[in-house]
């Protein structure tokens, strides 16, 4: 029989499902078996880490004898202190003056806020109406209002300071959680890390191999992570699956000293949005091809600029679409002879966690010997990740110079590759240059919000201390009304 700690509890009570994110090992009874022949009652002492929200479960095999326990209890113990005690590099209950450091990130759909319990549910009636710090209406908690914007495929972001974790001492980061709103489940709260330098983030919680997260729904609920080894910035992400959508409030966060082995990062890699103009020489990521190896690129993109390519005068560019010079570079695809009968290529970006406000653009610029009335060269943008789905398509053999192009993604957010093919379709020459390339938040004012229907709408609450002084007020104003009137009279 073993005994086990596990961490990131939610209210599943299939242990499988991700109940239990986290283990560790603190008891084996196979290596140290206790009891005079199984007779007898025996005591058991186990040390507990320090500094830690856990769950304690008691796992026991299969046994010919009975199993049985009594005078459970958790309780201080004299053994020796643990040595160096915990250590508090962060802390906030989103009082002041701690959300000094934390921000919501700007233009997008959703804005997180600081806001008092009483205030917020007065927003949104199924907001919790205490905070988790004081447990009153008066405390503060970070929480995302949709109650009038609500868009599927939506996402809002808040992101700390940035923290460097080293080897010499491992920390957990520790929150409340308070899921709330008409359809549970139809929202996801994710933890993530972003590195400044390269621009990347990583995901922390729920774990990539926690499979469907099952999140605690309408009480405070603790989560912990243990913090791998780098130097990054906490973003947490709140995202909408559907239009009936549930959100979340977020209190009492902390990162603390824990007794857990050091960890790193797994090669799960993704971009909030990406760029690239390909002036550094460099293809930003972007690769040929793809993980289907069946039908490989007949020709593949290269990083080039107009000094360098073949045929430049007699298919071009001349110039390229960043800097309108000579001198600059874009992605360049080019059949070479002997000309076959058909030629295919595909490049594609690393993963972007796209949402619903995101567009993809880029220029494209074609030309080939074919006659015009062909148009045998076909370009293509489609996604590959969580949905699979084409976005654009256009066919022509001359673009008559750079053209420029803008593409909604769909409404899901979530981890997305976007993939451009070329395909041409004849024995000749042809030359397709993309420069440019962005997958990126379209601007604000090309936002077209859903609103959520009347009929959603739960009706709003004051808090009792803000209804009693409202109520004060109004006898004021009606006794004085009385003794204006009473004044007329006389």
């Amino acid at each position: 029989m073993n005994v086990y700690q596990y961490r990131a509890r939610t209210t599943s009570n299939n242990r499988n499902s991700g109940e239990f994110e986290v283990s560790q090992k603190l008891f084996d009874f196979a290596s140290e078996p206790i009891g005079k022949n199984g007779s007898d009652w025996s005591p058991l002492s186990i040390i507990l880490p320090p500094g830690e929200k856990f769950v304690i479960l008691i796992i026991a095999n299969i046994s010919a004898v009975p199993l049985v326990f009594d005078d459970f209890s958790v309780n201080f113990c004299s053994g020796s202190q643990p040595d160096p005690p915990p250590r508090t590099l962060y802390t906030c209950d989103f009082e002041q003056p701690c959300t000094d450091g934390i921000w919501s990130l700007p233009n997008y759909p959703y804005m997180w806020r600081r806001d008092q319990a009483g205030v917020a549910n007065s927003i949104d009636a199924q907001a919790p109406a205490d905070d988790y710090t004081y447990d009153d209406s008066v405390g503060h908690y970070f929480w995302l209002n949709n109650t009038q914007i609500l868009q599927k495929g939506a996402v809002g972001y808040f992101h700390t300071q940035q923290f460097t974790f080293t080897l010499e001492q491992t920390f957990c980061l520790n929150f409340e959680y308070f899921m709330f709103g008409h359809a549970s489940n139809n929202s996801q709260l994710r933890v993530w890390a972003w590195t400044e330098n390269d621009g990347l983030v990583r995901g922390l919680w729920p774990s990539n191999n926690s499979g469907s997260y099952e999140y605690a729904a309408n009480k405070w609920t603790w989560a912990t992570i243990n913090l791998p080894v780098g130097t990054y910035t906490l973003h947490f992400r709140m995202e909408s699956s559907d239009y009936l959508a549930s959100t979340f409030a977020v209190d009492q966060l902390s990162i603390v000293s824990c007794l857990y082995p050091a960890t790193s990062f797994d090669s799960h890699t993704s971009l909030l949005t990406f760029s690239c103009s390909f002036d550094e020489g460099t293809a930003c990521g972007m690769q040929n091809g793809d993980n289907d190896s069946s039908r490989p690129p007949s020709n593949n993109f290269t990083v080039q600029s107009p000094n360098t390519i073949p045929d430049r005068d007699l298919l071009g560019p001349s110039f390229d679409h960043t800097t309108n010079s000579p001198n600059g570079s874009f992605l360049y695809w080019a059949t070479s002879s002997p000309y076959m009968p058909s030629s295919h290529g595909r490049i594609r970006t690393l993963i972007v966690q796209q949402n619903t406000d995101m567009y993809v653009r880029f220029a494209y610029y074609v030309k080939s010997t074919a006659q015009s009335q062909l148009n045998s060269t076909s370009l293509l943008v489609k996604t590959g990740g969580c949905y699979e789905a084409q976005l654009w398509l256009t066919v022509t053999d001359d673009s008559h110079g750079w053209k420029i192009v803008t593409i909604p993604v769909l409404t899901f957010a979530c981890g997305e590759t976007f993939f451009i093919d070329v395909s041409h379709q004849t024995p000749t020459a042809v030359a397709v240059a993309l420069d440019d390339v962005q997958v990126v938040r379209r601007p604000r004012s090309l936002l077209q919000p859903m609103r959520r229907p009347r009929s959603l709408l739960q009706p709003v609450r004051r808090p009792r201390r803000l209804r009693l002084a409202a109520v004060g007020r109004r006898r004021v104003f009606r006794a004085r009304r009385q003794s204006r009137q009473q004044r007329s009279f006389q």
